[in-house]
Parts: structure tokens; C-alpha cells; sequence
């Protein structure tokens, strides 16, 4: 029969170490549980496997954000869990046996150290900065104090599902584009590369006066293939130079000059601007609705503000709400945020429901960018096809024109 190595927690808290013999891995872990230890590692001796759980990770894996699905998933379920009643340290056992993200796995294990030392669940989390969003944070912080982890667990689950919906739908209206732009171009380089060369050949042979348009063509299929490796490595630069001078000033002075033109592109501006309100709305909502400070629901919405001209905007009207003024006024006299959005805001501070306005002007906008979304969809699908065609139909035009000349050789 098999034989285990654990190291576990007991009921005390204290760290166990051993070994179990046990048919198989489920069942060693069902013979601890009936010894009340939580397992930390569990690992085979007879196949002389490392133990599953490391003892230590970099700081560098510590610190990197956990992917947004992943997250939204752990904050669902531990929501669930909770609400089931079941414990905080065995709902972080449960979903730390269940999940397949080996970096969460250690780290919810690490909390369960940790609170059973006597740290409170935010404190656990908090050690892991980075992985986990401040504000994520401050939520069950927030909480804690009030004694309804339950239901501000609940509160940042549908707040990041919402933020998520929003986010993947502005995203899926520049993926498309995107993809037929890149379509397009790809196409266009393999006539450049491999059939225009064929054509010049062709004209070459039998002795054809080419127009200029087509010389033109002729001429740029050449540069093509001359410098190809150039051409090609040019985006592959500018994209491993963003990433190594990403803190760089100039590197953020471009995507705010990006970001700028963003709210200014038909279609495309009304969707960032939908979207960077309805995100703040919805953060400001979920945040006064638990009780986090005014000023600091307003720096989670920054961070998750996805456009540098409202990040600024924003950092704008916190400190006016730090220095006195009432937020509707701050909004206001930052000249960024739409009529609308400050006049609501302002309605709402007037008769003291102001969480009550920020959750409606969030669903207002939330749907308007879904809706947004889906014309321009409608909309760009058969334009880009147009232009698609248009492109492979100008070249395969630019390149038959001469054959006229052969034509008129022969006849």
C-alpha cells in the first residue's frame, strides 16, 4: 500500500508533519481529515514525487496579478461557500484542493497558515500584494468589521463579474476589427511576396509596357522582399520596447496620446466613454454600499479605469473631494465626465441616496455599452468586408491591367 508524507495543520493550529498509508491520494487525505488536520502537502514516497506544494515562491510570482477569470471564479466561489456556512479555513481548503492554478493553491494555503496563527482574513490576503487587488482587499476588510464577510464577499463577486462583462465587451468590439485588419494586411503581403513577383516576370518576357499604377505596385513588391525581415521585425521592436520602458515617460506619453485619439474615433470614443462610466459608477456604488471611505472607492476607480484621459481626470477629482468639495462639484469642475453622470451624481448626494443613483447610473450604462457594442458589430462586419474586398480587387486589377496590352499583341 502507498505511503504519504502530509504536513498539516491541527485543530490548535500547529504545523504536524508524518505519514499515512492510504490506498490512494483521496483517501489519505480522508483519513487526515478524520484526524481534524488540514493538509498542506501531501506527496507519495513510494514514487518518490516532490511534494506538490513548494515550500517557497519568488517574490516575482508573488507579486504578479492573478489572471481576471481566475479570480472572478475564486471571489464566486468563496462567496458561495460562505454563504453555505461553511468556515473560512475550510472553504479555503475546499477551493484550495479544487483549483488547478498551482500559484493560488499555495497562497490560499498560506492564508489558512496564517489565520489559523491568529491573522484575520484580510490581513492573510494583503501579504500577497499584487496578486490580489487592494480594493479586493478593503472590501473584506471592510467586512470583517462590520461582521458580513458573507455579503461583502457577495458584493465584490457581482462587482468583478460586472466589471469583467463590461470589460470583455469592449474588448470583443476591437477584436474583430483587428482581426480583419490583420487579415487583410496578410494578404496583401503574400501577393506582394509570391504573386506579383510571378506577374513581373510575365511582363518582363513578352516585352509589356506597364502603366504606372502598376509599376508602382511592382516597385513596392520589390522594397517588400528586399526588406521584408525589416518590416517584420519593426512591430516586434516597438512591442518588446514598450514592454522593457513601460514605466518610461515617453513610452506613457504615447499611450495617452493612444488613448486621446480613442475619444476621438466615431463609434469607438462613445464606447470608452460609456465604459470608463459605467465602471466607475458600478465601483463607486459597490465601495459606498460597504462602507469604504468616499476617497478611497474613487482610487479604485481609477485603478480600474482603463482610459489615461479619465485616470487623470479622476486624480483630479479626488484631490478636489480631499480638499472640501462635494463630489458632484468636483466632477464638474474637472470638465471630463458627461452632464448626465455629474447631474445624477448630484441628484443623488441632494437626497442621500446616492448609492441607490450610482447603482442605477451604472445599469444605465452598462447596458449602453452592450447595446453600443452590438451595432457597431452590425455595423463594421460588413464595412470591413467591403474594404477587404476592395483591397484584393484593386491589386488583382492593378496587376491584369497590363495583360490588355499583351492582348492587343496577339490579336
Amino acid at each position: 500500500m502507498p505511503i504519504y508524507r502530509y504536513v498539516g495543520l491541527d485543530a490548535q493550529g500547529k504545523k504536524r508533519r508524518g505519514t499515512v498509508e492510504a490506498a490512494d491520494l483521496q483517501r489519505a487525505r480522508t483519513r487526515l481529515a478524520t484526524q481534524s488536520l488540514i493538509v498542506i502537502e501531501l506527496s507519495d514516497l513510494t514514487r518518490k514525487e516532490r511534494p506538490f506544494f513548494p515550500s517557497s515562491f519568488s517574490m516575482e510570482r508573488k507579486s504578479r496579478p492573478m489572471a481576471m477569470k481566475t479570480f472572478l471564479l475564486f471571489v464566486q466561489q468563496f462567496s458561495a461557500l460562505l454563504k453555505a456556512g461553511i468556515p473560512i479555513v475550510r472553504a479555503l481548503q475546499l477551493m484550495a484542493d479544487e483549483t488547478r492554478d498551482k500559484r493560488l493553491k499555495v497562497i490560499l494555503i498560506d492564508a489558512i497558515e496564517h489565520i489559523a496563527a491568529g491573522s484575520t482574513l484580510s490581513s492573510a490576503l494583503s501579504l500577497h500584494s499584487g496578486v490580489f487587488p487592494p480594493f479586493f482587499v478593503a472590501l473584506i476588510r471592510s467586512g470583517e468589521q462590520s461582521g458580513e464577510l458573507a455579503t461583502a464577499l457577495a458584493q465584490a463577486a457581482e462587482f468583478y463579474e460586472k466589471q469583467h462583462t463590461t470589460r470583455e465587451e469592449i474588448k470583443s468590439a476591437l477584436i474583430y476589427p483587428a482581426v480583419i485588419t490583420v487579415f487583410a494586411l496578410s494578404t496583401m503581403l503574400f501577393m506582394l511576396f509570391f504573386a506579383v513577383p510571378r506577374f513581373a516576370g510575365l511582363y518582363t518576357d513578352f516585352g509589356v509596357s506597364i502603366p504606372g499604377p502598376t509599376q508602382f505596385l511592382l516597385d513596392l513588391s520589390d522594397i517588400v522582399r528586399t526588406y521584408g525581415w525589416l518590416i517584420a521585425a519593426i512591430p516586434l521592436i516597438m512591442w518588446a520596447s514598450t514592454q522593457l520602458f513601460r514605466h518610461a515617460s515617453f513610452v506613457k506619453r504615447l499611450r495617452f496620446i493612444g488613448d486621446q485619439l480613442l475619444l476621438h474615433m466615431p463609434v469607438m470614443s462613445g464606447i470608452q466613454i460609456k465604459g470608463a462610466h459605467a465602471r466607475l459608477a458600478r465601483t463607486l456604488a459597490t465601495f459606498y454600499r460597504a462602507g469604504v471611505p468616499l476617497t478611497q472607492a474613487l482610487r479604485a476607480g481609477q485603478e480600474l479605469l482603463g482610459n489615461a484621459i479619465y485616470r487623470r481626470s479622476l486624480k483630479g477629482v479626488i484631490e478636489r473631494v480631499e480638499g472640501g468639495e462635494p463630489l458632484s462639484r468636483a466632477f464638474r469642475n474637472t470638465h471630463t465626465w458627461t452632464p448626465l453622470f455629474v447631474h445624477m451624481v448630484e441628484i443623488g448626494e441632494a437626497t442621500g441616496e446616492l448609492e441607490e443613483t450610482l447603482e442605477k447610473l451604472a445599469s444605465f450604462y452598462e447596458q449602453d455599452v452592450a447595446q453600443t457594442v452590438t451595432r457597431f458589430k452590425a455595423l463594421i462586419e460588413p464595412t470591413l468586408i467591403v474594404l477587404l474586398m476592395v483591397l484584393v480587387g484593386g491589386l488583382m486589377l492593378l496587376m491584369f491591367i497590363p495583360m490588355l496590352s499583351m492582348y492587343q499583341q496577339f490579336v
